[in-house]
């Protein structure tokens, strides 16, 4: 397989998923995924009332849709900060299949997690893996949680960064043991071993009964929102990793 085949395999969310779902240690913290078609769309949101669908390819939070039951045949949908509601499956058919195009490109439908949430907004944690070398051991290297501005359902577009113990003591989360969030991430990151980076940026997410996600894997992850922390050395610490 040529390198951008492998590339576009690993950075492509599907085949990310059936990657980690391999890895028994990781099932229990990720989201059931199924490729968007339109039974498995409606299958899973008669099941849990609420899912969130994206394109298999995409960075940075665009494009996640969330599509909640709202009753009476009516169905809520949320893009970035617009919130949308239609009557009947038919509108949201034709939005999912002509406005956001799931019929001109590869579409995944997942289990929506109840995020946890500090002011009302939702929030993840991103968490940095590096290793010095292909074949050295992955090192965590530091998390800044992300906080959702007003009104969004990613923090993509982040109100506040802020260090990881006071995101949980201001979720009333403080019971969320780090360790617990470093394993998750140090795991996906071994399983992941045959793309040969030394740097990868996990989104976690935590529900709002303390249970830890993996929202998405990045290969290519910006160091750029651990400057707005207080502890620079975190920040200078990723820059040098690499260069010890």
């Amino acid at each position: 397989m040529g390198g951008w085949q492998m590339k576009r395999l690993f950075t492509e969310k599907w085949s990310q998923y059936h990657l980690l779902k391999t890895c028994s240690g990781l099932s229990n913290h990720l989201p059931e995924t199924l490729l968007y078609t339109e039974n498995a769309f409606w299958s899973m949101l008669e099941r849990d009332k609420k899912v969130i669908v994206k394109p298999c390819t995409g960075r940075l939070g665009y494009g996640v849709l969330q599509v909640s039951d709202a009753g009476d045949n009516r169905y809520d949908y949320h893009i970035e900060n617009q919130h949308v509601t239609e009557s009947g499956k038919e509108q949201i058919a034709y939005f999912l299949n002509n406005d956001y195009a799931c019929k001109n490109k590869r579409c995944i439908v997942q289990q929506a997690i109840p995020l946890a949430k500090i002011d009302g907004c939702p929030f993840d944690i991103r968490v940095m893996v590096q290793r010095k070398r292909y074949g050295c051991p992955w090192e965590v290297t530091g998390k800044a949680v992300k906080v959702a501005m007003d009104g969004y359902i990613v923090t993509n577009a982040s109100k506040m960064i802020l260090p990881f113990e006071q995101a949980m003591t201001a979720a009333s989360l403080s019971y969320v043991a780090e360790e617990i969030v470093d394993y998750v991430a140090l795991s996906a990151a071994r399983h992941l071993k045959r793309w040969k980076v030394n740097k990868l940026g996990l989104d976690i997410g935590i529900d709002d009964t303390g249970n830890v996600w993996i929202i998405e894997v990045n290969v290519r992850p910006s160091i750029g929102i651990f400057t707005f922390l207080e502890d620079k050395e975190i920040y200078k610490r990723m820059i040098h990793y690499n260069k010890r």
